[in-house]
């Protein structure tokens, strides 16, 4: 707890970033089994290292930075599917797969408002132009 209640401090509280010397006595947990507490700024993946590999051999991947050797790891670990563009429906709301009728009801019901204020707007629109062109005549 006072780990945690030091870490949230600096977090909120200090405006600078902590370096690694300055962290060096700071303790780490990184055990997966329990919460991790890993200090503000020590969480780059320079100093978490390299991934594990499926061969075990990082001289085979041509990743020039850290980021591409654990997308690398990622994607061999996670095979990525290819497939075309997504096919995307005009009109998600009429998907049948999520279908919600109180949902659908509501939709309808402020679709037919919106529609009846339209109108009405049109017609202001149009009679507030009438009564400009009537003024104009006078």
């Amino acid at each position: 707890m006072q780990r945690s209640r030091a870490l949230l401090g600096t977090t909120a509280f200090s405006s600078a970033t902590l370096k690694r010397e300055e962290t060096k006595d700071k303790k780490f947990l990184v055990d997966h089994n329990k919460p991790l507490i890993i200090p503000f700024g020590m969480d780059s993946l320079e100093f978490i290292g390299t991934p594990l590999l499926p061969g075990g051999d990082t001289s085979q991947v041509s990743a020039r930075t850290p980021l591409e050797l654990w997308k690398h790891s990622y994607t061999s670990y996670f095979p990525q599917e290819k497939s075309a563009a997504p096919v995307k429906q005009a009109d998600p709301t009429s998907d049948a797969t999520y279908d919600e009728t109180v949902i659908d009801a509501m939709r309808r019901q402020r679709e037919e408002e919106l529609e009846r204020y339209r109108k009405l707007a049109e017609k202001r629109a149009e009679d507030a132009g009438k009564q400009s062109g009537l003024h104009m005549l006078s």
